[in-house]
């Protein structure tokens, strides 16, 4: 399943569906809510299961800031300080890409779901929200990620 956004969200695990309505909160009449009302002290158990991305402003490339314990378990390595697009993703990559492009472009929330396979040769499905954030309400600066695991094998 490709991404969709957010008037489309139908979100089945509960810890993503609680992101998204934190998300929610943080963002109260803005359009997107800058990444200082985020609190990890509020989320605590979805901690291991978030990535926090940094927009390169020149270039629109993404940073991986912050890679919660899980994800880079399930992946097998610690991607903190790459760029997304030097990430392995298999057959992936360009849905992943373009999902985590079209939230840092348009600003709007995007839910994926696929299966894949680590390095490890486990096969997952999972389910990843993407959501914006703006200092100034208007260009994604931020992203974060919570992606939620289910070992298929």
């Amino acid at each position: 399943m490709a991404g969709h956004a957010a008037d489309e969200l139908d979100i089945r695990d509960q810890p993503l569906r609680d992101l998204y309505a934190y998300w929610q909160t943080m963002r109260g009449d803005r359009r997107i809510p800058p990444r200082s009302a985020f609190d990890p002290t509020r989320v605590p158990r979805l901690l291991p299961n978030l990535i926090l991305l940094d927009v390169e402003p020149e270039t629109g490339r993404l940073i991986v800031r912050v890679l919660g314990t899980r994800v880079a378990t399930v992946y097998g390595k610690d991607y903190t300080g790459r760029y997304l697009d030097e990430v392995y993703f298999g057959s992936n990559a360009t849905s992943v890409l373009d999902d985590y492009g079209t939230c840092a472009r348009d600003g709007i929330p995007v839910l994926g779901e696929r299966n894949f396979r680590n390095v490890r040769d486990v096969v997952y499905r999972m389910e990843r929200l993407i959501l914006p954030f703006s200092d100034d309400g208007k260009v994604v600066n931020k992203l974060i990620s919570g992606l939620h695991f289910i070992e298929l094998n």
